[in-house]
């Protein structure tokens, strides 16, 4: 089971710079909102990274998703290469109701810096106030929350180069199968907000 903080000082500190480029830009800035991000990003001693797109739509045994009271599909991009772990969450978006998500890094929609990744899936519970995050159960039987398992499927292993593309498509199949009791070590089976 891997535990995942969604913040720490790199997550608020992108969210700061980024929020502080979006007033300035709407307050008549002399400066476009690329540039003050820029700015922002610099005076941190950070670059802006090349991003590719990727969004598209996810169904389930060939419907939109329909996730349950307090759950939500969530689609994750696990780097292999640099995994997620304590206080360092993988990239994530969520499913709308009609199944489509997409990435953001810097404005909505842009995508995802250029690399590969496996995709994963889950539905977990949405945790109540105090407990912010998401939580077992999948609803989805931790059948495609494993990179090491999704890394065997063709379609879930990812190589973005920009510009990217807008028009994945995902079907699990999920109904008639038997869940996975025990997610292998690299699963994703828990988000944590902080």
């Amino acid at each position: 089971m891997l535990g995942l903080a969604r913040s720490g000082p790199n997550v608020m500190a992108m969210f700061a710079v980024c929020a502080l480029a979006a007033w300035t830009a709407g307050c008549g800035g002399t400066s476009s909102a690329n540039q003050a991000l820029d700015e922002q990003l610099n005076a941190l001693g950070a670059k802006r990274e090349a991003v590719a797109h990727f969004a598209g739509t996810v169904t389930v045994d060939g419907l939109p998703p329909a996730p349950g009271p307090k759950e939500a599909l969530v689609v994750v991009l696990y780097d292999p290469k640099n995994p997620p772990g304590p206080g360092r969450a993988p990239r994530f978006a969520f499913c709308r109701k009609e199944g489509r998500f997409e990435f953001n890094t810097y404005e909505r929609g842009d995508g995802v810096p250029a690399g590969s990744y496996i995709v994963l899936f889950e539905q977990p519970k949405i945790g109540g106030r105090g407990n912010p995050g998401f939580k077992p159960p999948d609803a989805l039987k931790n059948l495609y929350n494993d990179p090491d398992k999704n890394a065997l499927v063709p379609e879930f292993k990812i190589d973005l180069t920009s510009p990217g593309r807008t028009d994945y498509a995902f079907n699990l199949a999920v109904a008639g199968k038997d869940p996975i009791a025990q997610p292998g070590p690299n699963a994703v089976t828990e988000i944590r907000l902080r």
